[in-house]
């Protein structure tokens, strides 16, 4: 069906990409977002740089409820499909590292580059309107919205409704929860989330080590049992502990009860390697202080927080140590734990996790108790990891659903 009329709610990555892909298709799209501007958390995408995607695509790098349905919605945006995409809204991509980024390097330009087609293409946008309820049926819709000064407005003969609405990060008002209360009226599911992809608050005094950055290795354990890992250059703040590998890793801290960070500080070494390495440093510099005794080697602030994480002295001489102390002193280098109490808020997180299950969405992410509502990116309960894959995933979503819209 062509030149029918659409509405995308929410004018994040997903629903700008759907709108694009509807409006090139002959479509009359209707684009309503309750921000005063459309895109406006794209800015803030990758510390304003905008990774937009990755060579490395996989649903490896998710955390979802259906792995096989997520790899079919993947399967609607593969890197010819993207490149086709950036190309006609005329931004260059550059690699970095596997990352795809604009060639700017600059979030403002992703911005810009679907703002303007969106322009060209005839979409009407309608911002700071917040929508409240969807009615109708599958070729015939009615969106119930509320504008800023309180008035309330319908709109109606919408042959579908998407729903790209984002998830909870960046969402100051309870009540505004994006299109949660939308979906709940369908009588969707909502899995519970928190924030991912954000720094985390720990029990034990940082103070001494703020500021540091280190490259080390960071494990999640939850009730002792190994959750998942990843390494990179990790950050040490006053409260707590940041980072990449540490965002990385919120994504599955659902319970902090009986949940512990342990990072090692010299993942290039083997235990028993640093064990050896220690004794022959040892017959070497035997008159240093251990303060001394590690420069060098490992960060000053650093160094002198393990040792008395180890109850060692920095001023004690090196050969007045005792072998116990010292494999103590080795555990804390390559097991050094760390009891988060809260995870930061949602202003400060990236992305959300929970959301709609992928078991009530077709893989043209077609709502199972809405025929005609389809419902993308971060709605939906799937959380990618820092390197583009979630915006990755919203296009893929978009393209998704408007492959299944056109059918």
């Amino acid at each position: 069906m062509r030149g029918g009329r659409i509405a995308v709610i929410g004018g994040g990555m997903s629903g700008m990409a759907a709108a694009i892909l509807l409006a090139k298709s002959g479509k009359q799209v209707v684009l309503l977002e309750r921000q005063e501007r459309i895109g406006k958390k794209l800015l803030l995408t990758g510390n304003g740089r905008c990774n937009i995607s990755n060579t490395d695509m996989g649903t490896a790098h998710y955390r979802t409820d259906s792995a096989d349905k997520l790899a079919q919605i993947l399967s609607y945006c593969d890197a010819d499909t993207e490149r086709a995409f950036w190309d006609d809204l005329g931004m260059e991509i550059r690699e970095v590292k596997g990352g795809l980024y604009p060639m700017t390097n600059q979030a403002a330009t992703v911005l810009d580059c679907l703002r303007f087609r969106i322009e060209e293409l005839g979409v009407h946008v309608h911002t700071e309107v917040l929508a409240e309820q969807i009615r109708g049926s599958k070729g015939n819709f009615r969106i119930l919205y509320r504008q800023t000064d309180g008035s309330r407005m319908t709109e109606d003969g919408f042959e579908s409704v998407l729903l790209g609405c984002g998830g909870l990060a960046g969402v100051y008002k309870e009540r505004e929860q994006n299109g949660y209360l939308l979906t709940k009226q369908l009588d969707h599911t909502i899995r519970k989330g928190h924030p991912a992809l954000v720094p985390v608050v720990c029990a034990e005094d940082m103070k001494a080590v703020a500021g540091v950055r280190v490259q080390a290795k960071v494990s999640l354990l939850h009730q002792e049992q190994y959750i998942a890992a990843d390494e990179g250059e990790l950050q040490l703040t006053k409260d707590g502990v940041s980072g990449i590998p540490v965002f990385q890793l919120t994504r599955y801290l659902d319970d902090l009860k009986d949940s512990v960070f342990e990072i090692d500080f010299l993942p290039y070494l083997e235990e028993k390697d640093l064990a050896e390495k220690i004794r022959n440093r040892y017959e070497a510099m035997r008159e240093r202080t251990l303060e001394q005794f590690f420069a060098g080697w490992l960060q000053k602030k650093l160094t002198l927080y393990l040792l008395k994480r180890s109850g060692i002295k920095a001023d004690k001489c090196v050969e007045a140590v005792s072998l116990k102390q010292l494999n103590r002193l080795v555990s804390e280098m390559k097991h050094c734990r760390f009891v988060p109490t809260a995870l930061g808020d949602y202003r400060q997180a990236q992305v959300s996790t929970g959301g709609i299950p992928l078991s009530e969405v077709d893989d043209t992410l077609e709502s199972a108790k809405a025929p005609g509502v389809y419902i993308l990116g971060e709605m939906l309960n799937v959380t990618g990891a820092c390197g583009g894959y979630n915006l990755h995933f919203a296009l893929a979503t978009a393209h998704a659903a408007v492959c299944g819209l056109l059918r």
